[in-house]
């Protein structure tokens, strides 16, 4: 299994976020963003998510 973390949660980060959905051994474990923590704390409940 490969975790994958995102540093910047932008349109290019959801694009990735959603082709991991594909994956069979990969998952999205970290988001770092600046400015927008609480918009990816709530798409993302379960995944670990830091302000930068």
């Amino acid at each position: 299994m490969i975790k994958w973390g995102i540093i910047g949660y932008g349109r290019i980060a959801s694009r990735f976020e959603k082709s991991l959905s594909y994956s069979h051994n990969g998952e999205l474990y970290a988001i770092g963003t600046r400015s927008k923590c609480d918009e990816a704390k709530h798409s993302h409940p379960n995944i670990k998510i830091s302000r930068l």
